[in-house]
């Protein structure tokens, strides 16, 4: 362990097991380290957010450990760690720390120092989901580090009883879960605070069939909106600040509801009542809720009153985009998004105005078909930029999309350039420009890779004097859903010739 974070954090030695437990029984707050996880590659949008996160003291005070891909670890007071994740739609998980760095290399000593480690403090009695990884370690049985660490939490609880009132409530709420992690016969062991994983917001009445992630939808808008500040930056452009986007394959309407949401908290997950709701399928409390160590720190009514204080504040009373265009040629997947739409609407009272919210049903790649809508939209000059992001179909989970990537069907390269064409230069007439700024669609790596993807294309309009040019700007690389994909960020540009 490093020198200087182990003498900060040193009340999480071995040695200062009993004053951490004396402390946690006074209801006296403390420093402790915790990991946020993220989205591999998207490290820097949790650290962002951690920039931005508030509690009732003021801006969320915490000194970065590192930041590397795959989470950040930080410290921070215990009672401020609920209300970061009030800012954090780009994480999956927080969890916290309980032995950092600890030599064990065999099995009775790790059942030594887990029944000697203050358990009552997080569990109520019953016996944690534990997830093991093992590298160049002695103990790397997963089965055998499982049960030794079970034995020796309940023998910590022969001999620390714990109190009557957790365990009347333990069936209210789900098991708690662990992580070990051993390197080089080094132990560092953390508890979840989360419960279930962050993208599942509770918020979407209904889903697709092959939706994207909320958590990987809200990066991708983070790193959309960063890279159009980029290239537009304000003192260059006579746009206003918030773009209108556009999702010709919306679906259910994943990016569309996390492009309103982006400042806001996860309301629906972070607002219930832990002894009401751990029970409802429909609801998830977080799992800090169930905690004892949170109890005299924090209650449910204050951080419930917070999250509804931010909603109301000036800083996210309004939505982070100008409006939007959802599109899909499912009648079933149109009528899901809007009807996800009005729940949204309705339990952020987001300031959306009814013009600014647009839904058709019909093939976006048609000729004109988008230019036409937008036209409805906007009456006179645009001046918003106006983008595309978008999670076209490609035939992984979907069969018998009139899109979808097949062997002997369109190549990468051409299934690229296709959408580009249809959805610039088929929305292009002489006496219009071209109002679309930026174009990125999230596709499969497999089918990338068979084909380089050209830094720049150049578009022609056939029958106009006008050429579109397209840069690649933003590239990377993520998971959905276990399919490796990538967001391919285009900059446009309207050449006149």
């Amino acid at each position: 362990m490093n020198p200087s974070r182990q003498l900060k954090y040193k009340a999480m030695n071995e040695s200062n097991f009993d004053t951490i437990e004396k402390k946690n029984v006074l209801g006296h707050d403390e420093l402790r380290i915790f990991y946020i996880i993220a989205p591999l590659g998207f490290q820097e949008n949790v650290y962002q957010e951690l920039l931005e996160a508030k509690t009732p003291r003021g801006p969320l005070q915490f000194e970065l450990i590192s930041k590397e891909v795959g989470g950040v670890e930080i410290s921070c007071l215990l009672s401020d760690i609920p209300y970061a994740f009030i800012s954090l739609r780009s994480a999956t998980r927080i969890i916290m720390r309980l032995i950092d760095q600890s030599r064990v290399r065999d099995l009775p000593r790790l059942f030594h120092k887990i029944s000697k480690f203050p358990w009552n403090q997080y569990l109520r009695g019953d016996l944690p989901i534990v997830h093991v990884t093992s590298r160049e370690s002695r103990l790397f049985d997963s089965r055998k580090i499982e049960k030794a660490v079970h034995d020796g939490i309940q023998r910590h609880y022969q001999m620390n009883p714990t109190k009557k009132k957790y365990l009347d409530t333990i069936h209210h709420f789900p098991k708690n879960q662990i992580f070990l992690r051993f390197q080089n016969d080094d132990l560092t062991l953390s508890i979840d605070l989360t419960g279930d994983r962050l993208d599942r917001r509770k918020e979407k009445l209904l889903s697709g069939m092959a939706t994207i992630r909320e958590t990987l939808a809200h990066n991708a808008l983070m790193l959309l909106w960063d890279t159009l500040s980029k290239c537009f930056p304000n003192s260059s452009r006579e746009y206003d600040s918030k773009p209108f986007l556009i999702d010709p394959f919306c679906g259910s309407g994943t990016i569309i509801i996390e492009s309103m949401l982006m400042k806001f908290p996860m309301k629906k997950r972070l607002s219930v009542h832990p002894l009401k709701d751990f029970e409802n399928e429909d609801q998830c409390a977080m799992a800090f809720f169930k905690m004892p160590i949170f109890e005299k720190l924090i209650t449910h009514e204050e951080y419930s009153k917070f999250i509804d204080e931010i909603i109301q504040s000036h800083t996210f009373s309004s939505s982070a985009i100008r409006g939007f265009l959802a599109i899909d040629s499912d009648q079933k997947s149109l009528e899901n998004c809007q009807n996800n739409f009005i729940k949204i609407h309705k339990d952020y009272q987001l300031h959306l105005k009814k013009q600014d919210t647009h839904f058709a049903c019909e093939d976006s790649l048609k000729n004109q078909f988008i230019k036409k809508e937008l036209k409805k939209i906007f009456d006179g000059p645009i001046k918003n930029p106006i983008v595309i992001l978008t999670n076209p179909p490609y035939g992984e989970r979907i069969e018998g999309h009139t899109l979808q990537f097949q062997k002997n069907a369109l190549g990468p390269h051409n299934y690229v350039h296709f959408l580009l064409e249809n959805l610039l230069i088929g929305n292009l007439e002489e006496d219009n420009s071209n109002p679309i700024s930026m174009v990125a669609f999230i596709l499969p790596t497999f089918y990338l890779t068979q084909h380089k993807i050209d830094s720049e294309w150049t578009l022609r309009h056939p029958n106009f004097k006008k050429t579109i040019q397209t840069r690649v700007v933003g590239k990377k690389a993520f998971s959905n859903g276990g399919i490796e994909v990538e967001l391919i960020i285009f900059h446009v540009i309207l050449i006149e010739f």
